[in-house]
């Protein structure tokens, strides 16, 4: 992201078909674990300080917080279910100049 965040990112929940996306919360620590330390999901998007319950839930509130505007993740849930089947972030959010952002996923075991 280019120079200061003027404005913090509005929380939004999606709802599309079999999947709902919206902000992390802690309750999903447990699903969220799991993916973070699975030897596929490491190999390709480490989580390092994600060793526990604690800091998993420490996890999902960190990327619940868009208040600097420069980055979105959502939680991918199944609509049905409520488990976590991944995740999505926006980061490096450029609203001002590019108007851009660079994604990142990963995909529960």
């Amino acid at each position: 992201m280019t120079g200061e965040t003027k404005r913090p990112l509005e929380h939004v929940e999606i709802t599309a078909g079999a999947w709902q996306l919206r902000p992390p919360h802690p309750r999903e620590a447990e699903d969220a674990l799991a993916m973070l330390t699975d030897p596929l999901t490491r190999q390709w998007n480490d989580a390092p300080r994600v060793v526990d319950l604690d800091t998993a839930r420490q996890w999902c509130e960190d990327g619940s917080d868009w208040s600097q505007g420069a980055h979105a993740t959502f939680s991918v849930l199944e609509a049905t279910t409520g488990r976590l089947a991944g995740n999505i972030s926006l980061w490096q959010i450029d609203l001002e100049e590019s108007r851009s952002a660079w994604v990142g996923y990963r995909t529960a075991p």
